[in-house]
């Protein structure tokens, strides 16, 4: 049922998207064929902004990237592994490197 809710709820945005593009509301935007910076964490506090942009520019990764990244693979291989022990294993570790991510997000 919420499958039902959710593809109904998509369908109306995307009819609410066709209509003000076909009544050009979407022409005179700010920023209008400017590429989009996805490098910028919205939800990033404001004093790391510069930091973060500083060390992208210098070419390194910051370390909560490289976690995300290694979470990643860990689920790849999770579902890759046939041996249930050796998933157990990569789990557990996968769990460990969440939990760090969590850690890190809560610093102030």
């Amino acid at each position: 049922m919420l499958s039902n809710i959710g593809a109904a709820v998509a369908l109306i945005a995307e009819r609410k998207i066709e209509e003000a593009m076909a009544e050009g509301e979407f022409e005179n935007l700010a920023g209008r064929g400017q590429p989009l910076d996805l490098d910028e964490d919205r939800f990033e506090p404001a004093d790391w902004r510069l930091a973060n942009r500083m060390l992208r520019n210098a070419g390194i990764e910051r370390h909560e990237i490289s976690v995300r990244k290694e979470i990643n693979q860990l689920r790849r291989e999770v579902a890759a592994e046939r041996a249930p022990t050796l998933r157990s294993g990569l789990r557990r570790e996968m769990m460990e490197q969440i939990r760090f991510l969590w850690r890190l997000r809560e610093r102030p």
